[in-house]
């Protein structure tokens, strides 16, 4: 037995609908959806949106793929013009659109999934808000860009606080303005830091452009929420001990700048160092410290970010210490989205959080990133990217 809440109330020229669905006992569930039903007779031609994620028009013949659309929505538009219908919902949640003509149907069916854990305990809430606007004037939103027209300028680079060792990466948040149409593209801005080690080697290591987020998790899935400001960032791992000096240049259409010097001493530790083609025998690996490296572990191939804290832990708890992990356009695609907006930091922010996953499970754990398909063969995806191909990992907020 279930028990089920529906409120309906109105809102100016909207509707709140809330919806509340609990068990009384333990129950195995596949999925808790709230449909919504819409004739293919009236709605064939006009367009869905799934807002950010991505948006089709309901299709005249019936698809090859019943699920023509999916994706997690803030909100849903369905329609065009003055006929434009709306719906918020209360939290992110994934929706897919579907044509039910494969079953001999007669309707394209909006569906929100309320629960998908595969089971819900007696008294556990199941729950979703949303507001129904018909004819909305306000019409789909713009997602924010990340264009900029500011004077370029370069700050001082703040150094963190406490010893800095060898091996170990440090993050600086840079005092970087400019002039960009998308901050991901390096021919229209570069931010680089220039080190020099104590031995007197002078080092080009390039910032990147992001912003953090963090994992909200709820009986619906798991999706990633901004968590601050966005940025950019450098990351550097010293690979001497010793005093180094480090300043930083910008240059974009206007110009280039450069930030004053500041000096840091990096400390020896015990990291053992990057891994690398051992110097002993070109055979096999070995850190920098000459500790050898033999990989045992597993291709994970894909997945959503959330699930490699999982995957990885147990990994690194049964003994492993790598992982091969793919990069392509279906997942962690950090170039499947328009990239002067704020959706392109979201995408890059995910590999990067994965990649973290690794180090914190099993310590040091070898990536190797791919793409999925034969040697030859570019994915479809790739060539239609957005992001310029070139540099994209380093200027993106993806690096590591």
């Amino acid at each position: 037995m279930w028990r089920l809440e529906e409120r309906l109330e109105p809102a100016g020229d909207a509707v709140k609908l809330s919806y509340d669905l609990v068990p009384e006992s333990d129950t195995p569930v596949g999925e808790v959806c709230l449909f919504m039903d819409l004739p293919i007779d009236g709605w064939h031609g006009q367009e869905a949106v799934l807002w950010p994620a991505r948006g089709a028009a309901f299709p005249e013949q019936a698809p090859k793929e019943r699920h023509f659309l999916a994706g997690r929505a803030r909100r849903a538009y369905l329609g065009r013009g003055a006929a434009l219908t709306s719906l918020a919902f209360g939290r992110p949640v994934l929706c897919t659109v579907q044509d039910t003509r494969e079953y001999q149907g007669v309707l394209y069916q909006l569906y929100a999934r309320l629960s998908t854990d595969g089971a819900m305990k007696a008294g556990e809430h199941c729950r979703l808000d949303l507001t129904l606007k018909p004819r909305d004037p306000e019409g789909l939103p713009v997602e924010p860009s990340y264009r900029s027209a500011a004077p370029l300028h370069v700050g001082p680079v703040t150094l963190p606080p406490g010893r800095i060792e060898c091996f170990r990466r440090v993050e600086l948040p840079l005092d970087v303005m400019g002039t960009w149409d998308t901050p991901f593209d390096a021919d229209q801005v570069r931010v680089d830091a220039h080190v020099t080690t104590p031995a007197g080697r002078e080092q080009v290591v390039p910032a990147f452009y992001t912003r953090p987020y963090r994992l909200e998790r709820d009986a619906g899935g798991v999706w990633a929420e901004p968590d601050g400001e966005p940025g950019w960032r450098l990351r550097y791992a010293a690979t001497e001990p010793g005093r180094h000096t480090l300043y930083v240049t910008a240059q974009d259409r206007t110009g280039e700048q450069r930030s004053p010097e500041v000096a840091f001493a990096a400390a020896a530790g015990a990291d053992p160092g990057f891994l690398r083609v051992s110097r002993q025998d070109p055979h096999y690996f070995a850190f920098d410290s000459g500790r050898p490296y033999f990989a045992v572990g597993e291709n994970t191939a894909t997945g959503p970010v959330f699930s490699y804290d999982t995957w990885l832990k147990r990994l690194g708890d049964a003994g492993g210490n790598y992982a091969r992990v793919w990069m392509c356009s279906s997942c962690f695609g950090i170039s499947r989205r328009p990239s002067g907006t704020a959706s392109t930091s979201s995408f890059a922010w995910r590999p990067g959080a994965a990649f973290r996953a690794r180090a914190r499970s099993s310590g040091r754990v070898q990536s190797i990133l791919t793409t999925a398909g034969t040697v030859g063969r570019v994915p479809p995806r790739w060539t239609s990217s957005p992001t310029p191909r070139r540099g994209a990992c380093g200027r993106t907020g993806c690096a590591t």
